[in-house]
């Protein structure tokens, strides 16, 4: 086995590993779905603006961009991260 090779091994082990250990507190599956309802605010700001940014640079910031949108496209960021 090359280096390579070993630091993905490596790498899947310490997220099955990490994985494991989250998981013991997780209870049933609304404690999943909701975090046990203790999530810090700037986790869920995180996760809000992922969705955001993945599903508008698939649905169409390219296309809006390439019409010269592109101060549309930095406003509509901006006011999803300030909510």
């Amino acid at each position: 086995m090359n280096s390579f090779q070993i630091a993905i091994v490596v790498s899947l082990a310490g997220y099955l590993a990490i994985g494991w250990y989250a998981g013991r507190r997780v209870k049933d599956l609304e404690d999943f779905f909701v975090a046990g309802r203790n999530a810090p605010t700037i986790l869920i700001l995180g996760t809000l603006v992922a969705s955001f940014m993945s599903t508008n640079a698939f649905m169409g910031e390219a296309g809006m961009s390439y019409q010269g949108h592109a101060p549309l496209i930095i406003m509509m960021t901006c006011f999803n991260c300030l909510g």
